[in-house]
């Protein structure tokens, strides 16, 4: 049902489970949160509650799901959850990063994106297309061009080749 997009099939369904005594494992929280990121935030903070109140610390794949919908939904505080990963022994990945730099494009934090790629390099976390195209069309959308220009260079440096989005840029 989370990959058909039915929330509401999911929620019964979750419900029906723990009616029934059946105690969710993190493999059931992640098509919930997933299923909800995009609408339901008030479903994802309550499954987060759930969470804690079983004793479930999440993991990489719940963080990542939590970082998308925090930052589809502008709260790119509530997305910032890089130092309490690490103190739990998580480390991020590609999909951690590039969903951060998105929040803080999307908040016109400029600094703040560069400082989390430059993580990445550090933590050798590796880089992708995804992290590329989101600085350069970020730079873009605050009419930053040089800066997008450099970040361009930056990409074709280590063959990558651009997306037609930032191309169109």
């Amino acid at each position: 049902f989370s990959r058909l997009g039915n929330v509401e099939k999911c929620v019964e369904l979750y419900e029906k489970m723990k009616a029934s005594g059946i105690k969710p494992t993190l493999n059931t929280y992640h098509p919930l949160i997933s299923a909800f990121k995009k609408e339901k935030i008030d479903l994802v903070e309550k499954i987060l509650e759930d969470m804690s109140r079983l004793n479930l610390t999440p993991d990489r794949v719940v963080y990542n799901e939590l970082i998308q919908c925090f930052v589809w939904h502008g709260d790119i505080q509530k997305a910032n959850v890089l130092c309490e990963m690490s103190n739990l022994g998580i480390l991020p990945d590609k999909m951690t990063y590039n969903s951060l730099i998105t929040g803080c494009l999307k908040e016109g934090n400029l600094h703040r994106a560069k400082d989390l790629f430059d993580d990445m390099i550090a933590k050798e976390v590796g880089l992708n297309y995804g992290t590329f195209n989101t600085l350069i069309e970020g730079h873009c959308k605050v009419k930053d061009f040089d800066e997008a220009s450099v970040w361009y260079k930056e990409m074709l440096k280590i063959d990558f080749l651009p997306s037609v989005a930032v191309c169109n840029c």
